[in-house]
């Protein structure tokens, strides 16, 4: 009976070993698929840039180029803070996988409306690259919160990190409040110019990658 019992538990250690590798590929493979869609996107982006036939045409070209910066240095500074999220675990279960994939995708949507704004800047061009931008901040913001979740739970007691996720809950349904806040105003503000819209956006990334972010420290 006592040696069943010792196969048993050398079973159940193996599988979770096996399980602990697996999910550490899955973190590399899912860091390099990340770097791969986010590079294509960006290529994607360049190739939109309409060749000036002509020199009456060159005006433009300059006008699409910082249209193109803009959503360059937007996805750049997604890149940048879903990179340094990932670099907070080793592992990547299959909830974190769900959720970059569907920030991905959002991602995905940038170089059809960087074109749509290139070619018109219109009202509905700028409010749906609104949209997509706020989205994509939301799905990071959920992705920081289960990172941080996953982070809590592996390295303070069970009761402290219910009381700190808690707390971070708390402050992850005050930061979305803020976010549809200034979101929903450049939206509104697309409603009555779109083209200085799209412009303000490019504030947005700098301001975000240049600012120094608070990380707070857990004490065990």
């Amino acid at each position: 009976m006592k040696k069943k019992q010792i196969n048993q538990n050398k079973i159940h250690s193996y599988v979770g070993l096996l399980e602990e590798q697996t999910h550490e590929k899955m973190m590399e493979h899912l860091k390099a698929f990340n770097d791969g869609v986010i590079a294509i996107i960006i290529t994607i982006l360049a190739l939109e840039i309409p060749v000036p036939h002509s020199q009456t045409a060159y005006p433009a070209f300059i006008k699409s180029i910082s249209i193109f910066l803009i959503s360059f240095f937007v996805i750049g500074n997604f890149w940048y803070h879903l990179t340094l999220l990932l670099s907070n675990i080793k592992q990547a279960p299959k909830r974190v996988i769900i959720v970059d994939l569907m920030y991905l995708a959002d991602l995905t949507l940038l170089p059809v409306l960087t074109s749509w704004i290139i070619e018109k800047p219109s009202v509905l061009a700028v409010v749906n690259y609104g949209i997509v931008y706020l989205i994509a901040q939301l799905v990071r913001m959920w992705l920081r919160h289960i990172i941080f979740s996953i982070h809590i739970s592996s390295t303070l007691p069970a009761e402290r990190a219910t009381i700190i996720e808690e707390h971070t809950s708390r402050q992850m349904r005050l930061r979305t409040i803020l976010l549809f806040i200034l979101n929903g105003s450049l939206i509104a503000l697309a409603m009555l110019n779109p083209k200085l819209t799209i412009y303000a956006y490019l504030a947005l990334p700098i301001l975000d990658f240049f600012l120094p972010s608070h990380n707070p420290t857990i004490k065990k």
